[in-house]
Formats: C-alpha cells, structure tokens, sequence
C-alpha cells in the first residue's frame, strides 16, 4: 500500500495579503515614537518619563518586528535569482518552517495599544474603552496565533491516497473536491495550472505559482495522476 500524500494549499498571494495588512498595526506606532521620544528629551519627570520610555520601546519593536515579517514576506514569495531545485520523490512531504506559536507582531500591536490607553489617560483622565478592547483582542490573536494556524492547516491541506484525492475549497472561489480514483477523469499537471476533473464534469483548477509549496504540491499531483492511471491499469505498474 502507498503512502498517503499530505501537502498544505496555501495562497502566497493571500499570505502577502496578510503581511501587508500589518502595516495597520505599524503605521500608528511611528506617530507613539515621536511622542514617546519627546516626552524622554523634555525631561518630564515621574509617570510621564517612564510612559515615555514605554511608548519609545513599544513602538520601535512593533516597527522593527513588521519590518522583518515584511521583508520574510517578500524574500519568500519572490522568484527572481531562485536557483531551480529537482522535483522531489513522490512520497516527499513538504518542510514546515512555519511557526505556530505565538504571533510577536500582534503582541507588539498589542503593547502599543496599552500605550495609547495610558497616554489618553495621562493627558485626559480618561479610560479609552474601545482601545482596550482592541488591545485585548489583539493580545488573544497572537497568544492564539499557533492554534488557528493548525486549525485553519488542517482543513486546507491536499489529501493523495490510494482511494482517492481531496482537494480542500477556497474560501469564496472554489469548493471541496473529493473524488475516488474511479470517480476521477483526468489530472493535468501544466507548468502553471494544475487541473482535476471528474467523471460528473467538476473542474478544480490549483496555480501551483501561487502555492507556497510548489514542488511538493507538483509532484503529489504527478503522484495522483499515476495512481489514477495504475487504477485503471493495475499492470503499469510492471511494465
């Protein structure tokens, strides 16, 4: 029996998507910066010097950690001067570099956001509820970050198994296609496109370019033609 393949479908358009999306955060902290540095070179004395200190420390790590998630970002998804590795062997699993723990950029957004509450009421005596509940919010995604991305992986992996193959749906643009090697007509394999139709006329098309895992995702798809065609010939397999 052949080992199953288990490849995660994931968009490096969406992931940079994500990434860019945390310039929300970053953005604002340049402002908390500014502010902190001059409440620290005006000399202010007490609470105020050590919000001041606070507000420099929060902001420069939130900015410093979005830099390098952004240049990750860009260095990962981008395919210029990429030396071209060999296909690797079908029952090669893709390498996890991803981390799954804590999310440090929402924990930085986080802390700058405790800074704006203690900042609001320093000059005006009042809580900002609404920013606190923000900061709290932020704090649950990145202590929660490891455990949705496991969650989320789980349901959006390939599945290539000696039954059939499972294609996990994207969100608003294609469902779920799981289909028994009997129930499948043809796998396609191209240089960009990947496309897998059954019997009943269901199209599901992946580009592997926009896959973060693309030789692997290429050869469990090669691996899932081969099965399809060794089910409806069991003896290509000698010849």
């Amino acid at each position: 029996m052949a080992d199953s393949l288990h490849v995660p479908l994931r968009s490096k358009r969406q992931q940079r998507a994500q990434t860019v999306q945390k310039l929300n955060h970053a953005i604002p902290a340049f402002g908390l910066l500014l502010a902190g540095w001059q409440a620290v070179a005006r000399g202010e004395a007490g609470f105020g010097f050590y919000l001041g200190v606070f507000e420099v420390a929060a902001a420069a790590a939130l900015i410093v950690l979005t830099a390098r998630e952004l240049r990750t970002a860009v260095q990962s998804s981008s395919r210029f001067g990429r030396r071209r590795r060999p296909a690797p062997e079908p029952h090669e699993q893709p390498a996890h570099h991803e981390h799954h723990g804590v999310d440090w950029v929402d924990i930085a957004a986080g802390f700058v956001l405790v800074a704006e509450v203690l900042e609001h009421w320093h000059t005006t005596g009042h809580i900002s509820r609404p920013t606190v509940l923000t900061a709290l919010i932020t704090f649950a995604m990145g202590l929660s970050h490891g455990r949705v991305h496991s969650f989320v992986g789980t349901r959006r992996t390939l599945h290539v198994t000696d039954e059939g193959i499972d294609i996990p749906r994207r969100p608003f643009k294609a469902r779920r296609l799981q289909a028994s090697w009997a129930d499948v007509q043809s796998i396609d394999v191209g240089p960009r496109w990947a496309v897998v139709t059954t019997r009943a006329g269901r199209v599901r098309k992946v580009d592997l370019h926009d896959v973060e895992h693309e030789r692997e995702m290429r050869a469990a798809l090669l691996e899932a033609d081969r099965r399809k065609r060794l089910s409806e010939d069991p003896d290509a397999a000698r010849r």
